[in-house]
């Protein structure tokens, strides 16, 4: 296994795994940089000819629009987190216990960054620590980017890790730390921090030491659980030339109409013209004052001598150049099936068929994603439970919004859609609405409280049994 002996103790494995790991997480470094220039807007300029002067640079920069962040918004707005339950029921023990993790760890802050991770770089990670507190060990879910963490997985089951390095760096102490988990323990390890910046620093060295002490064995499985994109590629990596031929496109647009906002012109003449001179020239068969003949001013005539006229350069019609970008942008938001509206705001020309094709996409997409995202969110909240004691009786679940009814919008267009087709109102509010089995019976009180309040205003309120006897 990548040549490291199972025979040996777990505190030497994890320094044999060290460089394995670390080695892997510098050749990953490069496409996670590339990705994350995209994802913060930073994509490399466009290239207009090699000798593109300085002054250019500013119009290279100001062409550049964050696509990638709309396709990847677009899919993470539709995972929503509503809850957590245990063995079927929100209302138990334990699965009050889970919520309270859950609500502890701020999980509705957490879990967006580690979607938005595994949808940019199409991997990313919960770890599971713990600290100690008053009423024991308290557990830690944390969102890690693949940065600074890389997990060595099964290859025939990817949800199984083999071994897992976090690095981080303590920029007040100059210290590099690097910490290994294994099947049974964990090591930290340090080194003096290196020249660069913590995004771009190197692990893969010969210089890490363990930090003394530091090794503790840990049971069940290793607490870092992986996010893997379907597909094996963040939601926009596949299409980075499409985005680079779309900023290319605005680059030679504002380009050209910069250019052309300064019109040259020129004098021309017929031949055998004779020549057209100024005072100070000899040569010139007429003696003209430029500065009286072609007086700038708004509503200023220019007499020229006869035979000559003004040139003036042409006007470049940059209707095709928007043409074009717009065409880029649909076939963009067809390959990364994000709806038009969210790359071109003015979708009036998309035929109604496209637009509900285009929204059974994301749907699918969503859909699609979240099913990972669940299961790896499940995953760490066992471990949580376990690291604070408590063996859940049963399965977990994750409690989502459908990604098809997010909005307010359609989750009530869906509902009335439901009543009409004869289903119930509760399972409506279960199945449509989300609603969970706390707040359905808030609104059944809520709805009982209404009725009995307007049967009191109108008189017709049941009297008690003494009343109606006399």
């Amino acid at each position: 296994m990548a040549g490291v002996d199972q025979s040996l103790p777990v505190d030497q494995q994890c320094g044999a795994w060290l460089p394995i790991l670390t080695k892997r997480l510098d050749a990953a470094r490069p496409r996670i940089e590339l990705l994350r220039s995209y994802r913060e807007g930073d994509a490399p300029l466009p290239e207009l000819t090699a000798n593109t002067r300085a002054g250019w640079q500013k119009f290279q920069r100001e062409s550049r629009t964050n696509w990638a962040d709309s396709i990847i918004t677009s899919v993470a707005d539709r995972i929503v987190p509503l809850g957590i339950q245990v063995a079927g029921s929100t209302e138990s023990d334990e699965a009050r216990r889970a919520q309270h993790i859950w609500r502890d760890n701020r999980m509705e802050i957490i879990v967006p960054e580690f979607v938005r991770d595994g949808l940019a770089y199409s991997n990313s990670y919960l770890l599971v620590s713990s600290e100690p507190s008053d009423d024991g060990p308290k557990a830690i879910i944390t969102a890690e980017g693949p940065q600074f963490v890389y997990a060595s997985t099964d290859p025939l089951r990817s949800w199984i890790v083999r071994a897992a390095v976090k690095v981080w760096r303590d920029d007040d102490a100059k210290v590099d730390y690097a910490q290994v988990w294994v099947v049974g323990g964990r090591t930290t390890f340090w080194r003096p921090a290196r020249s660069g910046g913590r995004l771009r620093m190197r692990t893969s060295s010969r210089d890490w030491q363990p930090v003394e002490g530091s090794f503790r064995q840990i049971s069940g499985d290793i607490p870092v659980y992986p996010y893997q994109n379907p597909g094996g590629f963040g939601d926009f990596e596949q299409h980075l030339d499409l985005i680079n031929r779309i900023n290319r496109g605005i680059l030679q647009r504002i380009t050209t109409t910069a250019m052309q906002a300064f019109r040259q012109r020129a004098l021309q003449r017929k031949e055998q013209q004779p020549g057209y001179g100024t005072k100070d020239d000899d040569e010139g068969d007429d003696d003209v004052d430029y500065t009286e003949v072609f007086e700038y001013a708004p509503g200023a005539l220019w007499e020229l001598p006869e035979g000559w006229n003004v040139w003036e350069s042409t006007y470049t019609d940059i209707t095709p150049m928007l043409t074009a970008s717009k065409d880029d942008l649909r076939e963009l938001a067809g390959v990364t099936r994000t709806p038009l509206p969210m790359l071109i705001p003015d979708g009036a020309n998309q035929s109604a068929m496209g637009a509900t094709q285009m929204a059974s996409g994301l749907y699918f997409k969503a859909r699609e994603r979240l099913a990972v995202a669940k299961i790896t969110l499940a995953a760490a909240m066992l471990k949580a439970m376990r690291v604070e004691g408590v063996e859940p009786s049963g399965t977990i679940q994750i409690l989502c919004e459908d990604p098809e009814r997010v909005t307010l919008t359609e989750k009530y267009a869906a509902a009335a859609q439901a009543k009409t087709a004869g289903e119930s109102w509760k399972s409506i509010q279960r199945n449509i609405l989300g609603r969970s089995p706390d707040q359905i019976r808030q609104d059944a009180q809520d709805h009982a409280a209404e009725q009995l309040a307007a049967a009191l205003l109108s008189g017709s309120a049941p009297q008690p049994a003494s009343a109606r006897t006399q």
